[in-house]
């Protein structure tokens, strides 16, 4: 007697069979959020372990060296190896890697041997230029794998070129220079410093020093995987509320920005270097819309207001200063849809609530200015005020409004839907909320300087 044929069933017929079961009769398989926690973390872990690893290792490397009594040539060489090879492990494209090489090595050239005035403008609006032009002869799935480190060393290449105009810049040789930009610490995923900080970071600590700053890198890296984990793994919390979902899919984003921002600024340290490129818990719990501007990307923000906001501020015109410093910012971006409305809109926020927040704070005679009030200000209402702690209450749960309005357009998607047609959809779901609450906001600040004109006082 023969024997009936077996029959194979794959993997992928299977969940087809399932899906038509279950959605047929309306019952779904439970699935337990334990596994799915453990197959999202191996499968995040697993995916970044190789060129994380080669990263931390350079950089460990680069400190070591830097310890040792070589010549400063030697390091100086060995960091801009390190740095070039770090560029090979994460520019695929042979084109863009040129690019990427020795487009920063031209304008170094530039910024040194040309005997012409304003070369910091120049190296800033050139370089931008290159970025956009990049960003629309390439495919987005191509430059969005570089448009870190372009904007890292955008921001180098500026503030290098203002500082040697002005004469800040000491004089340590060109060699300095190349490793300063092509630091392996920074090349990748920044942070911006200026030269001034890469050269302080050759200095020699004591032991404990050195030891301390060895663990706080290690526990900066280390928290930046967690709050990767957090980013690949929060859908998994999704509810039926849509206010709730659209929190997750902002934090989500968020947390994806801190694994960038802890890495980082682990790696500087490693390198012997100080400071703190994020603040996790003010933007997390903003006093206001301002904070999470100045926490989002604390080095950033520096570049921003010593070589934008400081220089055009001078000259009286601090709206056009603050619109200008977010114009910029969304320009280091790239052509990036979601990114610059995100962008344009803080910009927007900021200049409103910070204005408004400080002709409020003067007519109440309250602490309830965007930014905290110094200890011995002239206001009666402190912060132990009742009616203190209720306005900057209230402009806290804006903050965080804010936070989840503009967020939840980062939704992981390919980016061929970054689209305007996409955020527009995205935002309508809230009805446009948080634009809405920003025009209010403006109308009362129009109110307020009509009946309280502001004083010279």
């Amino acid at each position: 007697m023969s024997s009936s044929p077996e029959l194979v069933i794959s993997e992928e017929e299977l969940r087809i069979i399932q899906e038509h079961i279950y959605g047929r009769y309306g019952e779904f398989p439970e699935v337990d959020v334990g596994d799915e926690i453990v197959q999202c973390t191996s499968g995040v872990l697993g995916s970044l372990q190789v060129e994380l690893f080669r990263l931390v290792m350079l950089t460990m490397c680069q400190r070591l060296i830097q310890l040792t009594c070589f010549p400063d040539l030697i390091k100086l060489l060995f960091i801009i190896c390190c740095g070039v090879y770090a560029l090979c492990d994460f520019v695929k494209n042979d084109h863009l890697f040129n690019i990427v090489l020795l487009f920063p090595a031209a304008c170094l050239v530039y910024i040194l041997a040309a005997p012409l005035p304003k070369k910091g403008l120049f190296v800033t609006l050139f370089s931008m230029a290159l970025l956009i032009s990049l960003e629309a002869r390439y495919d987005a799935s191509e430059t969005s794998a570089i448009r870190g480190i372009l904007m890292s060393l955008i921001m180098r290449l500026s503030s290098f070129a203002f500082d040697y105009e002005n004469g800040i810049i000491p004089l340590t040789g060109t060699i300095s220079y190349f490793a300063y930009l092509f630091n392996p610490a920074a090349i990748i995923f920044g942070p911006f410093c200026t030269f001034i900080d890469f050269v302080e970071t050759f200095r020699k600590n004591s032991f404990k020093r050195e030891l301390y700053v060895w663990i706080v890198s290690f526990v900066c890296i280390v928290l930046s995987l967690c709050s990767v984990l957090l980013s690949s793994c929060s859908s998994i919390f999704e509810t039926e509320s849509m206010l709730i979902n659209d929190y997750i899919g902002a934090f989500s984003f968020r947390t994806s920005h801190y694994f960038i921002c802890l890495f980082s600024q682990g790696l500087f340290w490693l390198t012997g270097g100080t400071g703190w490129v994020v603040h996790p818990m003010s933007v997390e719990a903003p006093r206001s819309v301002v904070d999470i501007v100045v926490a989002w990307n604390i080095p950033m923000h520096k570049y921003l207001k010593n070589y934008v906001y400081k220089p055009v501020g001078q000259l009286g015109h601090t709206s056009l200063a603050i619109g200008l410093t977010f114009l910029v910012s969304s320009l280091l971006h790239g052509l990036n849809i979601k990114l610059s409305l995100v962008l344009l809109s803080l910009g927007y926020l900021t200049w409103v609530e910070s204005v408004l927040r400080y002709r409020l704070s003067n007519v109440l005679s309250a602490c309830i200015r965007a930014r905290p009030c110094v200890d011995d200000c002239n206001h009666l209402r402190k912060y132990n005020n009742w009616f203190t702690r209720a306005a900057n209450g209230f402009f806290a749960l804006l903050a965080v409004y804010h936070l989840i309005y503009l967020g939840m357009i980062f939704d992981g998607q390919d980016v061929e839907h970054d689209t305007f047609y996409a955020v527009f959809t995205k935002w309508s779901s809230h009805s446009f909320a948080s634009v809405k609450i920003a025009l209010v906001a403006h109308v009362t600040l129009l109110v307020v300087q009509q009946l309280f004109p502001p004083s010279d006082s």
